[in-house]
């Protein structure tokens, strides 16, 4: 039957809920299902169907969806110039995407295979370096969605450069994917799929082929409750079982890799302290009038399917103020295990799990690190458990000789919790520390207790923001009675405005209270009071990217302590203040 519609609508399935820890066998991929810009009934396949009631989440402007009385979906195009839709449904409480594409007809044919190469239709993946996937496109695609398994993923376009923010724990699951749908005009909708493994493309992606579609003869389309089973079923394990089998021997059981890191930077301060001495709060551009480098740093990580370990040797001011005098020269080295493909557990050195600011410059949106995040630890050791039940929560477990030391300074232990969630825009965090860091021949307990709330949104294409919150307490810590739990607590907010594609200004508000003085020590103020710090700050900078792996960052930053805590010095006027005022520039490369 000749089909005269003008237009139609392709509709594709990602249905990837079982996406982790499994091998390519156990994926199910559809064929392109033909919608006409009429209403069309959907129907769902047995296997979604069978997970119980179908719920819709949320759906693509242009999209039009309603319910007839026998609870069946209907959907039609309503938009003329958009190309790309999706709809997002639940069921069971998981959810999928479903991809629709509007085309002409004479462009049925909307899945083209990929080459066994890095070039597919339109797109040139090129690597992943520091959990950013980057891709170039020949041309700019007019539409374009990217997800990672079953939910959206943040990118970033830069001329006909996509960068795609890869999440933390992608360097724990064996097996992913990132999936991208790109459209052109008079062009079909492409699909190109990269498997991903451990972080690292997966050698078996180059051979790894999406599912051509294929031409409808007949208008009628089913899609009860959810989807066409006549022309949509699923290709299991079999229909690619002997493209894995012919690679499966290629695909490395082992992964060596190598990565360095090198930050510099120029800084300029209010506070008199003299050449080459430390600022106070010193962490990021600590000198004052000095050309100095803030990190030098190596990393050698080892893969594989059951086991992984990493080493970083550093150098440079951030390890010689913040890092350990024990194993110095270490920032890192641990090694762990799989126990089950959900389950991983990890012991040695380890950077900490706590913080709403990492510790290097490259991995936050500003260099220098609020007051908060100073008082923070940098380092642990001991023993992770991490468990990721899916691409949205993170769990871990921590055992660790103490707060911020490498080395065991007494027979207790510390405990910690790390929990995330990860959403399309953003994600939530909680992360604690306990312990008792008082000798053993202590007379009282000094029990500490840190909670760390970390919030992340991306408000729009060009704006994203960070808020982080810490509470912490400890035992007999009051100054005036030192029998009762003092209690310090510090917060940021940060936003970063993408100006250009290379060129983002970015803003951060903090503040610190630690009134009692058992994080900062205890200073006597102008009043001849005993106290510890409080303090409040802003900083505006702006960063320039050269490249996708480099950056130039321009801030300054003025800290206003409480108005009698008079700790920086003017050497200009021969007076204390409590006031700092700071500049600095730095840059960053890393590889």
């Amino acid at each position: 039957m000749f089909i005269k519609k003008k237009y139609l609508l392709i509709f594709y399935i990602l249905y990837s809920s079982q996406i982790f820890s499994q091998s390519i066998k156990d994926f199910q991929f559809f064929k392109s299902i033909p919608l006409y810009n009429t209403w069309s009934k959907l129907e769902i396949p047995a296997f979604l169907e069978s997970e119980g009631k179908i719920l819709i989440k949320n759906k693509s402007a242009g999209l039009d969806l309603k319910i007839d009385p026998q609870g069946h979906f209907w959907i039609k195009s309503v938009s003329t110039t958009k190309q790309l839709f999706f709809l997002e449904i639940l069921a069971e409480n998981t959810p999928h995407i479903l991809i629709f594409e509007r085309t002409d007809l004479g462009r049925i044919n909307s899945m083209t295979n990929q080459s066994n190469d890095t070039i597919f239709c339109n797109l040139t993946v090129k690597k992943i370096l520091d959990r950013k996937l980057y891709i170039s496109e020949k041309t700019n695609s007019d539409e374009i969605f990217i997800l990672l398994n079953n939910i959206f993923i943040p990118f970033r376009r830069s001329g006909n450069n996509i960068t795609i923010n890869l999440p933390p724990y992608i360097d724990q699951l064996e097996k992913s994917y990132v999936r991208i749908y790109t459209t052109n005009k008079n062009q079909n909708c492409k699909e190109l799929i990269i498997p991903i493994k451990y972080g690292k493309l997966d050698e078996f992606w180059k051979s790894f082929t999406s599912v051509e579609g294929s031409a409808i003869q007949d208008s009628s389309l089913h899609l009860n409750k959810n989807i066409n089973p006549v022309v949509q079923s699923p290709i299991k394990s079999k229909d690619l079982e002997e493209t894995a089998n012919e690679k499966e021997t290629k695909i490395p059981t082992k992964l060596f890799s190598f990565s360095g890191y090198v930050d510099v930077y120029y800084g300029l301060y209010s506070d008199s302290i003299g050449t080459n001495n430390y600022q106070k709060f010193p962490v990021t551009s600590p000198k004052s009038n000095v050309f100095g480098l803030n990190i030098a740093q190596i990393s050698g990580q080892y893969t594989s399917q059951k086991l992984r370990a990493i080493a970083t040797f550093h150098y440079g001011d951030i390890p010689s103020i913040g890092w350990s005098p024990v194993f110095n020269i270490l920032q890192e080295a641990n090694a762990g295990f799989r126990i089950t493909n959900k389950i991983w557990i990890d012991a040695g050195l380890f950077k900490t799990h706590i913080g709403s600011e990492a510790i290097l410059p490259k991995d936050n949106i500003i260099s220098s690190l609020a007051i908060t995040t100073f008082y923070e630890p940098f380092l642990q050791a001991g023993v992770k458990l991490s468990y990721i039940p899916n691409d949205k929560y993170q769990f871990c477990l921590h055992i660790l000789n103490g707060y911020n030391i490498f080395e065991e300074n007494n027979k207790s232990k510390s405990f910690g919790l790390t929990f995330n969630y990860y959403f399309d825009k953003g994600s939530f965090g909680y992360f604690n520390l306990i312990g008792d860091e008082s000798p053993d021949d202590r007379i009282s307990s000094h029990l500490r207790m840190l909670h760390n709330v970390v919030f992340t949104y991306k408000i729009s294409p060009k704006l994203k923001t960070l808020i982080g919150f810490d509470f912490i307490t400890q035992q007999n810590s009051v100054i005036l009675n030192d029998s009762e739990m003092a209690s310090a607590f510090g917060g940021l907010i940060t936003f970063k405005y993408q100006l250009k594609p290379k060129l983002g200004i970015y803003a951060r508000g903090e503040t610190f209270n630690d009134k009692n003085g058992f994080l900062t020590g205890i200073i006597q103020d102008s009043k001849n009071k005993n106290t510890g710090f409080k303090v409040n700050g802003i900083t505006l900078g702006f960063e320039f990217n050269p490249m996708e792996n480099a950056f130039i960052r321009l801030e300054g930053r003025t800290l206003i302590m409480d108005k009698d805590q008079k700790i920086f010095h003017n050497s200009n006027e021969n007076t204390n203040t409590n006031i700092r005022k700071e500049i600095a520039v730095n840059m960053g490369v890393w590889f």
